[in-house]
């Protein structure tokens, strides 16, 4: 396995696999995962707050990872592809609240996670592979990693950077906390790779 900038020529010591006991399971489908015209058991909805929903959608207008924007009409925009992804996982709530991570993150009860501070509007495929942490977002430079060959393959060739933060064009909305976004990060790298990368000596073999 390696850890792939896209669209950059890079080349990083090949890692090995190891597993661990994550803090994070999969991501259970939520309510807002749901296709239009296509049902979900009450046992997989996760009770969303609409005001979030709705002030990431006036904050970011486009896919924050593709940059593609929801279609401006005469009634409004057209979200109906885009989804507000939660950089920290809804499901997670119980399992950070209260733990050194929940006190790292500031996240000391439920309603610190349904945030805007703690969601990104996204395309809905590209939200199922943020949430299944087949790519990550670097809270810094806004570089965008994906973390296998085949994970992510809307990245390959076209994107390199999700849209910056501070550069959605409304200020008066809250922006997305940095601190989430390396949390995430971090967990995709536990989840893929033991130890971290080196540069490595130039080898054919190795894919960048």
């Amino acid at each position: 396995m390696e850890i792939i900038a896209a669209g950059v020529n890079r080349q990083l010591a090949p890692l090995i696999p190891e597993l661990c006991k994550a803090l994070f399971e999969k991501r259970k489908k939520t309510a807002s995962q749901t296709p239009s015209g296509a049902s979900s058991k009450d046992s997989d909805k996760v009770d969303r707050n609409s005001a979030v929903v709705n002030a990431v959608r006036k904050r970011d207008k486009a896919c924050r990872v593709s940059g593609i924007p929801a279609v401006d009409r005469k009634r409004g925009r057209n979200f109906t592809e885009f989804h507000v992804a939660h950089v920290i996982p809804l499901f997670a709530t119980g399992m950070i609240v209260n733990s050194p991570l929940g006190t790292q993150l500031s996240i000391t009860s439920p309603t610190d996670i349904d945030v805007p501070t703690n969601a990104m509007l996204m395309r809905a495929d590209i939200h199922a592979l943020f949430d299944d942490y087949q790519f990550g977002i670097d809270a810094m430079t806004s570089m965008l990693y994906r973390f296998e060959k085949s994970g992510a393959p809307f990245l390959e060739g076209r994107h390199t950077m999700a849209i910056p933060l501070g550069t959605t064009g409304l200020a008066a909305e809250p922006e997305v906390r940095r601190e989430y976004l390396r949390d995430h990060f971090r967990t995709c790298l536990l989840w893929h790779f033991k130890g971290g990368g080196q540069k490595a000596r130039p080898n054919p073999t190795i894919v960048s």
